[in-house]
């Protein structure tokens, strides 16, 4: 989990100082209000997140996200065992 960088009272994250991965996840999960433009020093920061909007994603969203792809490749390794049933 990223540090919120503050810029006049306002604390934020930047999309791109996340691993690619996460970058692709929060891209898709949020909304054009939901990524914000911050100027800074004459800087446009184009690609800012609240950081309270990226607290709950990475808490609820990722987090459900990851667990949802890890799931299957803790099972995957394990032996199917038959268990046979008898009819009358």
């Amino acid at each position: 989990m990223l540090k919120a960088r503050i810029y006049k009272g306002i604390e934020f994250i930047r999309i791109s100082d996340l691993n690619a991965d996460q970058q692709k996840a929060i891209r898709a999960w949020a909304s054009d209000d939901t990524i914000i433009k911050i100027q800074q020093d004459n800087v446009l920061l184009s690609d800012c997140v609240q950081f309270k909007d990226y607290c709950f994603w990475i808490e609820n969203v990722y987090t459900e996200v990851n667990i949802a792809i890890e799931a299957p490749r803790k099972t995957s390794g394990q032996k199917i065992k038959s268990v046979g049933l008898a009819l009358e």
